[in-house]
């Protein structure tokens, strides 16, 4: 059996880099900080809360993890879910995952109270072209849902969204 042994390896051509399939390939981080509210029963996007990325492969899968701090004044159920745009598209569902699927759903109980909320999701986007991943939040009984904040601070909290492009 041989060994290689190298210190640095670089592509032939520009723009095809090394590609290693189950490898993560990239990673991108979005943090918001500013306050968003909302009262809707309907899904409404998060303003200020979207990535994108450009697969270097079709057969790449995109890791969608997102870390959100929320409050409300009274007892709420809030429910999240992720829309995407390949290219210069619109938003919209993504592979088997209809619009009308609910993604994260979380229920606070009981006046001032804060949570934090993980959502994560594995898209199989088939594509080179850019995607732009967005999140969507709304509300189940028409109370107010504030994400970035917690009911005792008027101080934004910092809200996460990270995607990782693993090779297919």
């Amino acid at each position: 059996m041989s060994t290689l042994f190298v210190d640095t390896i670089n592509e032939k051509t520009s723009g095809n880099g090394i590609y290693i399939p189950g490898h993560v390939l990239q990673v991108l981080q979005y943090q918001k900080t500013d306050l968003f509210s909302t009262s809707s029963t309907s899904f409404v996007d998060v303003t200020n809360f979207e990535l994108s990325i450009t697969p270097a492969s079709s057969s790449s899968k995109i890791l969608i993890n997102c870390c959100l701090l929320a409050h409300h004044d009274a007892t709420l159920q809030d429910e999240f879910r992720f829309q995407r745009k390949i290219g210069s598209g619109s938003f919209g569902d993504f592979g088997s995952v209809p619009s009308s699927r609910v993604m994260f759903t979380s229920g606070y109980y009981g006046s001032n109270t804060s949570a934090s909320a993980n959502l994560i999701f594995l898209d199989s986007p088939a594509t080179t072209s850019q995607l732009t991943y967005r999140l969507q939040a709304r509300t189940r009984h028409s109370q107010t849902l504030v994400i970035g904040d917690d009911w005792n601070s008027d101080d934004a909290g910092i809200n996460v969204l990270v995607l990782m492009e693993i090779g297919g």
